[in-house]
């Protein structure tokens, strides 16, 4: 089961907040915090919603990513609050404009792209999202793009 439609309870919710369950109960009334009734009238609050509520909120997902993996766009992680602003180098960024969980995919397939990290293996999302095998390929990859960057061009006629 995919852990960010993991729905929880408004307790839950507020432990993650650092906030009460009526704090949480008041959000979702208000329309700032989106939330369904269960049969008994409960809440119940998605995960990926709830994070992007807290990223929105300036609030810490720390808690929330560690025990629920949930996962972030990149963007998102650099940012530290969710969507960038329009002058930011995330707004030219194909992994952005892609809306890509796996920005470390697309450097491999578009390399001559402006990428917000210049090098996959610098970079933390990168370091926590891909897997080892990954990571040694992207660590290849990054390796081979220098090589053809520092040749020289030659003409052909």
């Amino acid at each position: 089961m995919d852990k960010n439609l993991l729905a929880l309870t408004t307790g839950q919710a507020a432990r993650y907040c650092f906030v009460s369950s009526d704090t949480i109960a008041n959000w979702i009334k208000a329309d700032c915090l989106p939330a369904q009734r269960t049969v008994g009238g409960q809440f119940r609050i998605l995960v990926d919603d709830l994070h992007h509520f807290m990223r929105r909120h300036g609030m810490s997902t720390d808690l929330l990513d560690q025990e629920l993996e949930t996962r972030c766009y990149c963007w998102e992680s650099h940012s530290g609050c969710g969507k960038p602003t329009p002058d930011s180098k995330c707004e030219r960024c194909p992994v952005f404009q892609s809306m890509a969980f796996n920005c470390f995919y697309l450097r491999s397939l578009i390399p001559k792209a402006e990428w917000l990290c210049s090098n996959c293996n610098e970079c933390a999302y990168f370091q926590k999202w891909a897997g080892v095998e990954m990571q040694e390929s992207v660590q290849s990859l990054d390796m081979e793009t220098q090589e053809v960057e520092m040749k020289p061009h030659v003409k052909i006629e």
